[in-house]
């Protein structure tokens, strides 16, 4: 500090240096520096733990839904579904009643599918067909006559989950067909005595008229402490062959 007359009092600046250079001598010296660029373990670890709770809890929710699909000829079928959101290697399943029917529904098919939509602005042209349906997995069957049924559809462990971002989304759905009959059709006749058979024949040919369906999904992404076993297991099935 400058006194009065303009003289530098060498004195107590040194005596400042040498107080500061006292603090830094009685620095901690077990003081670690944490190295900025390395994650913690710990914190990445509990991180990981919360989002596959909230994976899980997302899955595993049971959320019974019915819908009720219909044409202007009357009531086709009652569609019973216990979820609607999958994680990539599910099985989704779902329950047909046809007890209800007012319209013949002689065979139906599901397939899963994903469905692509750009955004406007990312088009390459105007006239560009703004979505891209792709089919993953059908599965077919007949039901005439039947009450009940039921699906089973299987979620490819490579598929893409839903996702949305400013320049393409991808969406996933159930897309379900039903072959309707355009004629009536003669009821078989039951009896109560099992010991008395009952035969049916079917015309020849039959007129049908498809209807279709779409029931929106949501797909999320699986577990990846179990992705690479489900991957290794499905590499495995398509690998055995079965020599007679």
């Amino acid at each position: 500090m400058a006194n009065l007359a303009g003289e530098y009092d060498y004195n107590e600046k040194r005596d400042s240096i040498v107080s500061q250079t006292a603090d830094i001598d009685s620095f901690d010296s077990s003081y670690e520096l944490q190295n900025p660029f390395k994650i913690n373990e710990k914190n990445g670890y509990e991180e990981l733990e919360f989002a596959l709770q909230v994976l899980e809890d997302l899955t595993a929710r049971m959320n019974v839904s019915h819908y009720s699909v219909a044409n202007h000829d009357g009531k086709i079928v009652k569609i019973t579904m216990v979820k609607t959101n999958f994680k990539i290697g599910d099985k989704i399943i779902g329950f047909l009643d046809f007890n209800e029917a007012q319209v013949p529904c002689v065979e139906f098919k599901v397939t899963l599918q994903s469905e692509e939509i750009i955004s406007e602005e990312c088009r390459k042209k105007l006239s560009q067909h703004p979505s891209n349906v792709n089919s993953h997995f059908e599965l077919k069957e007949h039901c005439l006559f039947l009450k009940k049924s039921d699906f089973t559809v299987q979620i490819p462990v490579n598929t893409t989950p839903t996702f949305v971002s400013d320049i393409v989304s991808l969406r996933w759905k159930l897309h379900f067909e039903f072959a309707l009959s355009k004629i009536g059709i003669q009821q078989i006749q039951r009896s109560n005595d099992s010991a008395i058979s009952v035969s049916w024949r079917p015309p020849n040919s039959l007129p049908v008229e498809i209807i279709s369906w779409d029931l929106p999904i949501v797909l999320h992404p699986f577990d990846p402490f179990v992705a690479s076993d489900l991957i290794h297991s499905s590499n495995q099935e398509s690998n055995n062959l079965i020599l007679n």
